[in-house]
């Protein structure tokens, strides 16, 4: 009779699918390395866009660091905020499919 019992449960339990421990670590890392350069690659872009609108002097400055200064006024406008992070978002979306596969990936694997 136990074994009957025993029986019932393992066939209405269903089937049991194994999780592939070392792909789902795998698709982590590649998750985390994918966000990370895409984080870099924004940053880049930010920075990039700034130092086109707004150029830091690049020899010596003999007018008592005014080029300086402006150079940093510059960089606080709001529309030249606004065009970095503008560059910021444009270069961090190019990034998004990439990020959709490895999570699908993740969910088709059923990693925990």
């Amino acid at each position: 009779m136990r074994r009957l019992l025993i029986a019932a449960v393992v066939l209405l339990a269903g089937h049991a699918q194994a999780v592939d421990y070392v792909k789902c670590d795998a698709i982590q890392k590649a998750y985390g390395r994918v966000v990370q350069q895409q984080r870099q690659a924004g940053e880049d872009a930010y920075n990039a866009m700034q130092e086109q609108l707004c150029p830091y002097p690049s020899e010596s400055v003999t007018d008592g660091g005014k080029a300086i200064a402006d150079s940093y006024a510059c960089k606080n406008k709001f529309e030249n905020y606004q065009a970095a992070h503008a560059a910021r978002s444009k270069t961090e979306a190019n990034y998004l499919p990439k990020l959709d596969k490895i999570k699908a990936d993740h969910k088709k694997l059923d990693c925990p």
